[in-house]
C-alpha cells in the first residue's frame, strides 16, 4: 500500500511523505503506482518550473518526502490539487493507497 502523510501547520501544507508500493499489479502494470507517480512528479515539476526554491525533495528507493520551504497561493493550490487527485485514487483503490492528513503538533 502507498501511504501518503500530509503535515499541515495552521491548515497550510508543510510536508508530504509518500512511501510504499500500491501492489495493485506487477511492476510495470500497476496503474495505481503509475497514477500516483505521474501525479506527484507532474506537481513537483510544475512547482519547480515556477521557482526551484519552493520545495525540498528527498527521493529514496520507496519514499518521496516533499518539504515546503515557501508557501504562496500558487504552490498551495498546486499541492492541494495534487492531494485532491490522490484522494480520488484513494476512493477508487482503498486497498492500495491511504492518505493521512494531520495538523503539526497533534496525534
Amino acid at each position: 500500500m502507498i501511504k501518503v502523510e500530509v503535515v499541515r501547520e495552521n491548515d497550510v501544507i508543510k510536508e508530504i511523505l509518500l512511501k510504499g508500493h500500491a501492489l495493485y499489479d506487477d511492476m510495470g502494470k500497476d496503474i495505481v503506482c503509475a497514477y500516483v507517480s505521474g501525479t506527484v512528479i507532474c506537481s513537483i515539476n510544475g512547482i519547480n518550473s515556477i521557482d526551484i526554491n519552493y520545495l525540498d525533495i528527498d527521493k529514496q528507493k520507496d519514499l518521496i518526502r516533499i518539504i515546503v520551504l515557501k508557501n504562496d497561493e500558487i504552490v498551495d493550490t498546486l499541492l492541494i490539487n495534487m492531494l485532491n487527485c490522490l484522494k480520488n485514487m484513494e476512493k477508487k483503490y482503498p486497498s492500495n493507497i491511504k492518505i493521512y492528513d494531520k495538523e503539526e503538533g497533534t496525534c
